[in-house]
This record gives C-alpha cells, sequence and structure tokens, in this order.
C-alpha cells in the first residue's frame, strides 16, 4: 500500500511515463543514413570497383551488389552487419570467395574505412551514394 503522501507523486510518475511512452511511438520513422546506392572503389593496389545497394533497420545493415577484380573479375557481394552512427561493421561475402570485413564512417554521402581478410590487409575502401 503506498502512503498518503506518495500517491500524487507516484501517480505523476506512472501518467508521465504512459505519456512519454505514447509520443515515442507515434514519431514517424526516420530515413536511414544508408539508404541507397553507393559505388567507390576498394584497396590500395588494384583499387577494385566496387557497388552496394544498402538498407538499414534499426542498426541492422543488408545489401548486396558487385565488385570487379583483375584476376577474378566481377563477383556478387552480399552484406550484412551493424550501424551505429556513425560507425558502420559490414561482412562482406562475394560469391565462392573467401569473405572480407569492412570497418568505416558514414558521414553524408560518403562511406570511408578499412577493409580486411580474404587478401585485403587494412586495405582503403571509399564509397560514393549515387543520387538519381
Amino acid at each position: 500500500m503506498i502512503p498518503h503522501r506518495l500517491f500524487p507523486i507516484v501517480l505523476t510518475a506512472v501518467l508521465t511515463t504512459a505519456c512519454f511512452t505514447a509520443e515515442v511511438a507515434t514519431e514517424p520513422a526516420k530515413p536511414s543514413d544508408l539508404l541507397g546506392r553507393w559505388e567507390g572503389k576498394f584497396g590500395q593496389v588494384e583499387q577494385m570497383p566496387v557497388y552496394l545497394l544498402l538498407h538499414e533497420t534499426g542498426g541492422v545493415v543488408s545489401g548486396g551488389g558487385t565488385i570487379q577484380t583483375i584476376i577474378f573479375g566481377e563477383a556478387t557481394l552480399v552484406g550484412r552487419g551493424i550501424y551505429i552512427a556513425p560507425d558502420l561493421e559490414l561482412s562482406l561475402y562475394p560469391g565462392p570467395y573467401q569473405p572480407f570485413q569492412f570497418s568505416g564512417r558514414v558521414r553524408g554521402d560518403t562511406i570511408w574505412g578499412y577493409l580486411n581478410g580474404s587478401g585485403f590487409a587494412n586495405d582503403i575502401a571509399l564509397l560514393v551514394r549515387q543520387r538519381p
């Protein structure tokens, strides 16, 4: 049982929480910082052309695209990862080849960072969002 002196305080706290929750639930969804088509280059020596279509919901990133290499030609890329603005971590799976990791940052229409795995060793990656 709540003492009579604390009842107004408890009631105010409950009502404030209920109102705040209702406001948060009705806010419109904000567009993702990552949504769109991204093009750029992976690697320092070969500078392989790449494009990715990325989607992000609640910090979970997915997408796909292609990467063009001199040795293996074009390979399909599938990506999955985590986005906690501005940091982006992606695991990229290039068809039948070994996966590699991207760690970088998003700033406006640019994603830059580093690649590791599948022959990459802190290689630079730069992607720019393509606007219609």
